[in-house]
């Protein structure tokens, strides 16, 4: 995972937007973005700055790996992490909203499925 990568995924974590930062960090939208895409080489200043509106420290950003949280949750031990990241208590609330709207969307293809199957058999006919 890229430097611009973990600093994306950390920002979502603690939602915040990428106006939020830019702003936080005293710069434009769009010279932001660009961290956020790569396109920019992120100075050692820079990223203690980003670490400091993310509420973390440096080593913290370098060292991150999303599997970090993700094992965490699957696993279903505290979400607050020793390296300063802090998922919201409404993160499992989520969660478990994506996962019911995953298992509606999964029931609907099955209906899809079966009116596809049905509607080929008449077209055979």
């Amino acid at each position: 995972m890229e430097l611009y990568e973990k600093i994306t995924a950390l920002r979502k974590v603690k939602r915040l937007t990428q106006q939020d930062m830019a702003e936080k960090l005293n710069m434009s939208d769009n010279a932001y973005s660009k961290i956020e895409q790569g396109k920019t080489q992120i100075s050692v200043e820079r990223l203690k700055k980003i670490a400091k509106v993310l509420d973390m420290e440096k080593q913290d950003i370098e060292n991150f790996e999303e599997k970090m949280i993700f094992n965490k949750i699957e696993n279903g031990t505290n979400t607050n992490f020793g390296n300063g990241i802090n998922l919201s208590e409404n993160f499992e609330k989520e969660r478990e909203a994506y996962k019911s709207h995953i298992s509606d969307l999964q029931k609907q293809i099955t209906t899809l499925e079966k009116q596809i199957e049905i509607l080929s058999k008449l077209l055979n006919k």
